[in-house]
């Protein structure tokens, strides 16, 4: 430090390097927070989609069973329908035919949906 004092230009200096030193540190905090702001958007969003297709999956592969099992209801209610025919039963026999085409109906849209990727645009498409 000199003895002399300063002059009106060494305080605008001094006041012009600490506004550029601030200015600097507030741009350097601004990316930073932005960069923290971007990534964590895009992990949550990454994780988002992991955990959506978990679950499509998982549904998928509900619906797979569930397709079988409608399947194999269908079936029985055809054998049902053909036992009360043969009995004697023909408006009861009816109601399980009725019964079995709504269940083989059940059957394909569940098949339908474990058949689609989990990928597909619209898994709602036609519903």
């Amino acid at each position: 430090m000199s003895d002399q004092p300063a002059t009106k230009n060494d305080v605008t200096e001094v006041r012009a390097q600490a506004r550029r030193r601030t200015d600097r540190v507030f741009w350097s905090l601004a990316v930073l927070i932005a960069g923290t702001v971007v990534g964590g958007g895009y992990a949550l969003i990454h994780q988002g989609d992991a955990a959506f297709e978990r679950y499509c999956e998982r549904m998928q592969h509900r619906d797979s069973i569930g397709a079988r099992t409608a399947a194999a209801q269908a079936e029985l209610d055809l054998a049902v329908a053909r036992y009360l025919t043969t009995a004697g039963h023909p408006r009861l026999a009816e109601v399980f035919h009725r019964a079995a085409g709504q269940e083989g109906a059940l059957a394909s849209a569940r098949e339908d949906f474990a058949d689609r990727g989990c990928d597909a645009a619209d898994t709602t498409e036609g519903q």
